[in-house]
């Protein structure tokens, strides 16, 4: 199910394709759009479900299904009404990766979506699914489609406008084949890097980086700022650093870079007379500003890079991992343009390849929560 599959007939949101009704467990091929497919595959209720909530949830915020659970800068969980709210608890349920996690039948997401609709708290139901038609999913898309074009219509925090100003996530490279940032438009040249495999075995899901001379060029730099998070997944194969995201500056000194070898993960963000990772990150692997990690090849792992402007925090897979307190700033000095998978020095030297895969790299202007990093982790 896609946005595609949803027509109006007199007004009442149906679905389009009869080619999507099938009994379950009916034996066929692979098929489907990438975002929409839950990790398990097709051919079950709850595949249907998982589909229909990255529908609704593009219905919702207006961004594409590879941003879950990513919500627009005037979605804030502060700026949120109780309606919004818990349609977005609903979400989160619905596009579980765990199919055991999702609701148990459309009729079960439908009266969580009129109880929300009417005010009230969701059941947000979790039990096991019971085996029933896929086709059970459809009656419940009238009823949650309406609902939602109601909350939509309803609901200031859908409706208000983007401000740069506000904390928000201001790049997403899926790196699912290409180099296109999907929130905005630092989109990336691919030198060498080729499509592969992702952590779900997707084909074109992830870039791979040969460790030698691949990286992906970007269009500009990153812009200025005091906090930050960075989140991607990472297979790590190299011997050696390998750099996962460079932002050089023109002044020997003042770089934004973070870093993998196979026993530490390096942070450095030195500008404005900032101390983090300034004269031992790439070069001086276990010193100050590296935070320990085994790497394990053939392995992704989710790396979260929280900076704030007296602390660095490295999350692996949802867990803390450790703590730098160290200053960190991306401010004040001309940026050159950045890198992924490796790092021009200066504009003009190639240093620290990464060798191994990338995917789904995400930059927020602003240091995430910790109930944001689980979600992310979960959801991804």
């Amino acid at each position: 199910m896609k946005p595609g599959n949803v027509v109006y007939v007199n007004g009442q949101p149906r679905l389009a394709d009869p080619g999507l009704v099938a009994s379950l467990g009916h034996a066929s091929s692979l098929v489907g759009t990438l975002g929409y497919l839950p990790p398990e595959g097709p051919g079950q209720s709850a595949a249907d479900i998982y589909s229909l909530g990255k529908v609704l949830y593009e219905a919702a915020t207006g961004m594409d299904r590879q941003a879950f659970p990513e919500l627009p800068s005037a979605a804030r969980d502060e700026e949120l009404g109780p309606t919004f709210r818990n349609f977005n608890r609903i979400l989160h349920i619905v596009c579980a990766n765990n199919p055991d996690n999702r609701y148990p039948s459309a009729t079960a997401l439908a009266e969580d979506l009129e109880r929300v609709s009417a005010g009230k708290p969701p059941h947000l139901l979790r039990t096991r699914r019971s085996r029933s038609m896929a086709i059970g999913v459809a009656a419940g898309l009238a009823l949650g489609g309406l609902i939602w074009v109601l909350l939509a219509a309803n609901d200031p925090a859908t409706t208000q406008q983007d401000s740069p100003a506000k904390p928000r996530l201001i790049a997403h490279w899926p790196l699912d084949g290409n180099a296109r940032d999907l929130v905005g438009t630092n989109h990336g040249k691919i030198i060498g890097a080729t499509p592969a495999k992702d952590r779900h075995g997707n084909e074109n899901g992830a870039m791979h980086f040969d460790g030698i001379d691949d990286f992906i060029r970007l269009k500009e730099s990153l812009p200025d700022m005091t906090s930050m998070t960075l989140t991607a997944w990472i297979r790590f194969e190299g011997n050696s650093t390998g750099m996962l995201l460079a932002d050089d500056s023109e002044i020997l000194g003042n770089d934004t870079f973070i870093c993998v070898t196979p026993s530490f993960i390096g942070l450095r963000a030195d500008r404005g007379g900032a101390l983090l990772g300034h004269g031992v990150v790439p070069d001086y692997p276990g010193t100050s500003s590296w935070i320990k990690w085994t790497s394990k090849k053939g392995q992704w792992t989710h790396v979260v890079w929280v900076m704030e402007p007296d602390q660095s925090t490295l999350y692996l897979n949802g867990q803390k991992a450790g703590v730098l307190e160290l200053s960190g700033r991306h401010i004040k000095y001309k940026h050159d343009r950045c890198s992924i998978g490796g790092w021009i020095q200066l504009a003009k030297d190639f240093r620290n390849p990464f060798h191994g895969g990338i995917d789904g790299i995400r930059i927020y202007n602003h240091a995430i929560a910790n109930p944001e990093i689980q979600v992310l982790s979960d959801s991804n």
